[in-house]
């Protein structure tokens, strides 16, 4: 079909044009700056005269006895014809008298042309304005071969801050989908939503108050919370992570206690932190994928570097970020992790570590504990009133029967009893909750109540 072009009043700001090779599937291109082509006198240049269907003298090449050439020379006339006839070089006509006119040209396939300008002049002759439709006329591209529509490009953007082909943002959100992809394939923490005990509102005010202070202000790497088993260390680090995720400020959470760590080596541990870091602040999802390229069989210490500490630079957050690790201690490979941290002491602008840990890791001499700078916080038990008014709420949820429920004498005694650890607390109503035997809940109360004043004076308090 051939290739019509009409008569076309172009306006007199065009960009440039460019050219592929019509046989080629190379993806260079030529352009040429439209500023380049001679003007002839003020004004749009005189359009071509379908009247006379030759070529200007001086875009004719000189014809070789090799028809093969012949055909080359007469394409890439018709090329120059073209260029010379349908641009405008001058720029001293108002766009406003050369309105454009319908180009005719057979669309070519997904090169339409995309750009992004803040300035309303500016146009982009893309696929939208090519169509196989119009009055017949004689075309520009008459008696060529093998030329295609896909070979031109006109850009009439001088003053667009980007122009990209389709196809060149078809290729990055691929590009993005890939990269995605790498990152899927990291370590991932487990879902530990269900099983992490609820924090009673206010029960920690004054160690959250202190533990954020510290956080954000101390200029220590580590900031390590230890207390005894029960103590609430898991149900306040979980506090902790959702407050500094609603600032901003959270990186990652990884709850050591709650899923085999056995399996997983210290590099592992690294990309789940990684992959944590990665979900909650995508941006960092490239500083990523680079580390998986530059990080196979490099020692800990770069992997700290490349999948942590890069990552979250590359951010620009004003303040650290937290990591929060809980149970470092029931970790088979802390000491080897510990020991690593060591390298990032000068980093605690960039990421700062809270951890817990059943010891003081100071006083247990932990390996390595002495070349990082850390902070240790003992947690004590929270408040009698804390956990007697838990026991208000809780124990109306029970399902009691007959009629029983607990008294206030009961309520008092349970307090007493849980010697101000929570997790004891949480496990009395869970047990009057869910009926694991043929007794009911109240004889279940008395049984515990009693359980306690048997051993009242021994070893084991709880």
């Amino acid at each position: 079909m051939p290739f019509k072009l009409k008569q076309p009043k172009l306006l007199s700001r065009f960009g440039s044009i460019s050219f592929k090779g019509s046989n080629s599937n190379s993806a260079s291109e030529n352009s040429t700056s439209v500023d380049s082509i001679p003007n002839q006198g003020v004004g749009p240049l005189t359009t071509h005269d379908p009247s006379t269907p030759s070529l200007p003298q001086d875009s004719v090449h000189q014809l070789s006895k090799d028809p093969s050439t012949n055909e080359t020379n007469r394409v890439e006339s018709l090329r120059s014809s073209a260029i010379a006839t349908s641009l405008v070089a001058s720029s001293s006509t108002p766009a406003a008298q050369d309105p454009l006119m319908d180009l005719s040209i057979i669309p070519a396939t997904s090169d339409s042309e995309i750009a992004t300008s803040h300035d309303p002049r500016d146009r982009v002759l893309s696929s939208q304005l090519l169509t196989g439709d119009g009055p017949r006329s004689q075309s520009f591209f008459a008696g060529a071969h093998h030329f295609q529509t896909g070979d031109i490009k006109l850009f009439y953007a001088p003053n667009a801050t980007y122009v990209s082909t389709v196809n060149e943002v078809s290729i990055q959100h691929s590009a993005v989908s890939i990269e995605r992809a790498r990152f899927d394939t990291l370590p991932k923490h487990p879902e530990m939503s269900a099983t992490l005990a609820e924090y009673i509102p206010d029960s920690r005010k004054p160690d959250v108050e202190k533990l954020c202070e510290r956080a954000s202000r101390g200029t220590e790497l580590v900031l390590c919370i230890h207390g005894p088993a029960g103590i609430g260390k898991s149900t306040l680090i979980g506090h902790l992570s959702d407050k500094f995720r609603s600032e901003d400020c959270l990186a990652g959470s990884v709850f050591l206690g709650g899923f085999p760590t056995g399996t997983y080596g210290p590099g592992a541990i690294v990309k789940m932190i990684a992959y944590e870091i990665g979900s909650i602040h995508p941006r960092a999802i490239p500083k990523i994928v680079e580390a998986m390229d530059q990080c196979h069989a490099t020692s800990l210490e770069n992997h700290l570097q490349k999948y942590i500490v890069e990552p979250l630079q590359s951010l620009n957050h004003p303040q650290p970020f937290i990591i929060i690790i809980d149970a470092m201690d029931e970790w088979r490979d802390h000491p080897t992790f510990i020991k690593a941290l060591a390298h990032l002491n000068l980093q605690s602008r960039v990421v700062k570590f809270i951890i817990t840990d059943r010891l003081n890791p100071c006083a247990s001499h932990l390996p390595g504990i002495e070349r990082i700078s850390v902070y240790t916080y003992a947690l004590g038990p929270i408040s009698k009133e804390v956990i007697k008014a838990y026991f208000h709420k809780h124990l109306e949820t029970v399902p009691w029967v007959d009629g029983r429920r607990a008294t206030p004498v009961d309520v008092e005694k349970l307090t007493e009893l849980s010697g101000g650890l929570p997790v004891w607390a949480s496990t009395v109503i869970a047990v009057l909750s869910h009926r694991f035997g043929e007794s009911p809940p109240h004889e279940i109360l008395e049984e515990i109540v009693g359980s306690r004043r048997q051993t009242k004076g021994s070893s084991d308090n709880i």
